[in-house]
């Protein structure tokens, strides 16, 4: 009966030192792959990343812009989660930043939008629809009706559409001091001019 309860507590002994040093192992092995071309291990030491993110990030900056150097991206995204020397890019859950030979940024890829950078702008092309026009652009400063079209007047272009509301040309125009001022009209103000149009 003895020699059972010390092989049982033996056993227990032994079980809880292995459990013991797993955790100090597993801490210690992901603190290293931290260190490891910017790396860090979700599952063994969640908080090593944010700490260091605390570090560099600067609260209310950016978006990242061509040309930021390391620290500028730093600064706005935090410690890349994989960074690949050779390539000269940086990966922020997956989506990349790329940088030029200087380590200043070239481009990104924010398809799943995990970087802070400004939306891209689609340019218009031939065939679209008014209501992608007025997506992407905006209300116009002024539409005007010219025999079976429609121009659409912005401050850097005239749009002209067809009967059927689609894009038929794009012509590239001049700003003058005077439109560059109607770009900041309110809406109130649009739909005021848009009545006086509608009475001519």
């Amino acid at each position: 009966m003895k020699k059972e309860i010390n092989i049982t507590i033996f056993i227990i002994v032994l079980s809880m030192s292995i459990l013991l040093t797993i955790p100090v192992y597993s801490m210690e092995q992901s603190h290293k792959e931290t260190n490891q071309a910017g790396g860090w291990s979700s599952l063994d030491y969640v908080f090593y990343k944010q700490e260091q993110d605390l570090m560099v990030k600067k609260p209310g900056s950016g978006p990242i812009k061509i040309g930021f150097t390391v620290r500028e991206v730093q600064e706005v995204m935090g410690v890349p989660d994989l960074i690949d020397e050779e390539g000269y890019t940086f990966y922020y859950h997956h989506s990349p930043i790329y940088f030029g030979t200087d380590w200043r940024v070239r481009s990104w890829d924010n398809r799943y939008g995990n970087l802070k950078v400004l939306p891209e702008v689609e340019e218009i092309k031939l065939g679209y629809h008014i209501w992608k026009v007025f997506q992407e652009k905006g209300f116009p400063l002024r539409i005007k009706k010219e025999n079976n079209s429609y121009q659409l007047e912005y401050v850097d272009q005239l749009i002209y559409l067809n009967e059927m509301w689609l894009v038929e040309a794009i012509q590239t125009r001049k700003i003058t001091e005077y439109e560059q001022n109607r770009a900041d009209m309110d809406i109130e103000k649009y739909l005021q001019e848009f009545e006086q149009f509608l009475k001519d």
